[in-house]
């Protein structure tokens, strides 16, 4: 079977991502409210680059650029923690990938 084919995908190009500029969880967290949510976790580490996936990702990476990147992740997380918490957000579903590694 074409892994290429029925396969449609739903996020811009990486050449689309730049910084945002005045814009702030705290504006859109009313969207998390309460349950029925799902969290996807991207982690850019893969072993080789897979043709249809432009999502970000780097090769070759040793672990302690691993380490560092959940590291930052975890910083993130807490950082968000209070946002959802006042509004409730309950996770459905969690997805941690990188590119056809999801699980």
């Amino acid at each position: 079977m074409n892994p290429y084919v029925q396969y449609m995908y739903g996020y811009p190009h990486k050449t689309a991502y730049r910084p945002l500029e005045g814009v702030s969880l705290e504006q859109y967290v009313h969207f998390l409210n309460g349950n029925g949510h799902g969290l996807y976790v991207h982690l850019p580490f893969c072993q080789s680059k897979c043709g249809y996936c432009n999502l970000f990702s780097v090769t070759g990476q040793d672990e302690e650029a691993v380490d560092r990147y959940l590291q930052a992740f975890e910083r993130q997380s807490r950082q968000y923690q209070h946002l959802l918490q006042s509004v409730r957000t309950q996770f459905q579903e969690l997805t941690i990938g990188a590119g056809r590694r999801c699980i």
